[in-house]
């Protein structure tokens, strides 16, 4: 069962931000200059081919789709729980645990192949085009949820318990990439919220290039 969770409407207007707490293709992952990422972020995806998108994107450009594989832990051939996808805005606030959430996937019917878990997410479905022309760069979190206890209804939301292997990968999403951004994700980090920690960043500032998204954090 693929089930992805819904995002309401926030003050933002017809921006879907998840507002979960109580305060306040290209084929490379991106870091911006200049930032230093967290331990989490040490482990930079290296790119693999993307395959055709399963889905045709929610906003009509193939380049909202996000195709990944998350490796298993050593010696497994099943995945050790259902796998989380949970995509942040990175210059949006709360980086100690890694942005402010924009949409989050529990993915129980993800496949698994040869040591890796396989995913396609897709911006688009947060319900608002958020691209990196004025949102800056996306903070992706990939975890196995062993306990359930992730998504919208469980008290964990996105954010892994203490010897769930996670990884906190940075990367942008523009409307002129040609299709999919691919990822190839090592959970590095099994120490709970933690894992999830990013080097304060600057504010976000609109690029020159326009994406017109529906919503603009470098407009706020």
């Amino acid at each position: 069962m693929h089930q992805s969770v819904p995002l309401p409407v926030s003050s933002l207007g017809v921006v879907p931000l998840l507002l979960l707490l109580s305060c306040g293709g290209t084929e490379q992952a991106i870091q911006s200059p200049g930032d230093s990422l967290s331990q989490a972020d040490a482990s930079v995806a290296t790119p693999f081919a993307c395959s055709a998108p399963l889905a045709q994107s929610k906003c009509g450009n193939p380049a909202s789709i996000v195709q990944g594989r998350l490796r298993l832990p050593a010696g497994s051939e099943e995945a050790p729980g259902t796998l989380v996808i949970a995509m942040l805005h990175r210059r949006y606030g709360n980086p100690e645990l890694g942005g402010h959430p924009h949409y989050i996937w529990r993915l129980d019917d993800a496949r698994v192949d040869e040591g890796y878990a396989y995913f396609e997410v897709d911006m688009c479905d947060g319900r608002a085009t958020m691209w990196s022309e004025e949102n800056c760069e996306y903070n992706l979190v990939a975890f196995f949820d062993a306990n359930g206890n992730n998504g919208m209804d469980g008290s964990g939301t996105w954010i892994p318990d203490p010897g769930e292997a996670a990884v906190l990968q940075t990367f942008e999403l523009s409307c002129f990439a040609e299709g999919a951004t691919c990822l190839d994700l090592e959970p590095s980090c099994s120490e709970g919220q933690s894992c999830l920690a990013d080097a304060p960043p600057s504010s976000c500032e609109c690029k020159a290039a326009s994406c017109e998204s529906q919503a603009a954090i470098c407009r706020l």
